[in-house]
C-alpha cells in the first residue's frame, strides 16, 4: 500500500512538473523574440524625433487589461480558444519577417499580435468587466510611431482634403478666398496647409479614442464599421475647422481677440478645441451603441454554461498552455526556444539603403 502511495506521489509529481517546464520554455521564447522590439518601441517613446505619445498609450491599455482581469468569468464562460497559440505562432512569423527585412515597425507588431492572442487566453472578451481582445490588441497598435509613417503615405491626400475643405468654408464666409492646391489666399495672406496640419495626428487621436470604446463595448462588426465611419468624418472636418480658424486668425487676427493664432500656446489650443468638437458625435454614437448595439459574443461563451472561478492572475494562461504542455512535454517549449533564437539571428538586409558613394 505504501509502494502503490509512492508510486501515485511520483507520477503526479512528474506530471505537475512537465507542463510547468513547457510553459517556462515557451515564456522564455517568447521573451526572445518580443525583446528588440520592446527595446526598440521604447525608444521611440524617448526619442524627441518620434514625437510620440505611446508610453501614454501603453499604460492605459495595461490598465485596461488590468481592470478587466481583475473582475471573475462569467456564469457562461467557456474554455480559452485554442486559436490563441496559432496567433503566438503568427507572431513568431512576423517577428521574423520584420528581422530579414529590417523594418522595426513589422518587427514591433508582432506585440500586437501578442497582446491579442494572451488576451483571448486571458478571456477578457469572459469576464464580467469584458474587453475585447481585438480591438484591445488595435489600442495598443497606437503605441507605435504611427503619425509619422501616416504623414507619409495619406499626408499629401489629408493636406489637400483638408485645404479644399477650408476653402469651401471660407468662401461661404468670406469673398476674398483664393485657393491654389494647398495654399489658401485668404485678403491677400496666405495660409499654408503644410504636413504637421495635414490632420493625421486629429485622425490617429479620434481613432484610438473610438479604438478604446469599441474594446469596452464589443460591438459587432456592423456596428463597428457605422462608428468607424462617423470617427473619420468626424476627424476630417474637425481638421478642416482647425485650419479655417487658423486662417481666420491669421487674415482678420481682431476677430479673434487680436490672439496671435501661431503662437504655440493659442496653436494647440485650437487644435485641442477642434478635436474635442470632433469626439462630440463618437461619444453620440457610444452612447446610442450602449443602449442598442449587439455584443460580439465570443464562440467559447456560445457553448455549455460552465461555472467557474477566476484563476490567479499569474495562473491565467495555464488552461490552454498547459494542456498542449502536459501533452508535448518539455519538447514544445525547446522547439519553441529553438525557432526563437533562430529568428532573432537572421540577416537583417535592408529594403530601402541608399547607395553608398
Amino acid at each position: 500500500m505504501t509502494a502503490n502511495r509512492r508510486a501515485d506521489v511520483r507520477f503526479v509529481d512528474h506530471g505537475f512538473r512537465r507542463p510547468h517546464m513547457g510553459i517556462g520554455l515557451l515564456v522564455v521564447a517568447g521573451v526572445v523574440l518580443a525583446f528588440d522590439p520592446v527595446v526598440w518601441l521604447v525608444n521611440t517613446w524617448r526619442d524627441p524625433v518620434y514625437d510620440s505619445n505611446g508610453l501614454v498609450v501603453a499604460l492605459f491599455t495595461a490598465a485596461l487589461i488590468v481592470w478587466s482581469l481583475s473582475s471573475p468569468l462569467n456564469a457562461t464562460a467557456g474554455r480559452p480558444p485554442t486559436h490563441a497559440l496559432v496567433l503566438l505562432g503568427l507572431s513568431a512569423l512576423v517577428r521574423a519577417a520584420g528581422q530579414m527585412s529590417a523594418i522595426n515597425v513589422l518587427a514591433a507588431l508582432t506585440l500586437v499580435i501578442d497582446v491579442y492572442a494572451l488576451a483571448l487566453l486571458a478571456r477578457l472578451d469572459q469576464r464580467t468587466r469584458g474587453l475585447s481582445p481585438g480591438w484591445l490588441a488595435i489600442a495598443l497598435a497606437f503605441s507605435l510611431p504611427l503619425e509619422r509613417i501616416v504623414q507619409r503615405s495619406l499626408g499629401y491626400g489629408l493636406q489637400q482634403i483638408s485645404a479644399e475643405g477650408a476653402c469651401a468654408v471660407l468662401g461661404g464666409i468670406y469673398e476674398r478666398v483664393r485657393c491654389e492646391g494647398i495654399r489658401i489666399i485668404l485678403d491677400g495672406r496666405d495660409v499654408l496647409v503644410d504636413l504637421p496640419c495635414s490632420g493625421a495626428r486629429t485622425l490617429l487621436l479620434s481613432a484610438l479614442a473610438f479604438t478604446l470604446i469599441a474594446a469596452v463595448l464589443r460591438p459587432r462588426l456592423r456596428d463597428a464599421g457605422m462608428g468607424a465611419m462617423v470617427t473619420l468624418i468626424a476627424a476630417l472636418a474637425a481638421n478642416v475647422v482647425r485650419i479655417t480658424v487658423l486662417a481666420i486668425g491669421i487674415a482678420y487676427p481682431q476677430t479673434l481677440g487680436g490672439i496671435d493664432v501661431m503662437a504655440p500656446a493659442w496653436h494647440d489650443l485650437i487644435g485641442y478645441a477642434a478635436l474635442a468638437v470632433g469626439l462630440l458625435p463618437l461619444v453620440v454614437w457610444a452612447r446610442r451603441c450602449r443602449g442598442s448595439c449587439a455584443v460580439a459574443i465570443s464562440p467559447a461563451v456560445a457553448g455549455p454554461a460552465r461555472h467557474e472561478t477566476t484563476p490567479p492572475a499569474l495562473m491565467w494562461g495555464l488552461p490552454a498552455i498547459g494542456r498542449l504542455a502536459a501533452q508535448r512535454g518539455p519538447l514544445l517549449g525547446v522547439l519553441a526556444l529553438l525557432i526563437a533564437v533562430g529568428i532573432v539571428n537572421l540577416p537583417r538586409r535592408a529594403l530601402d539603403v541608399a547607395r553608398t558613394d
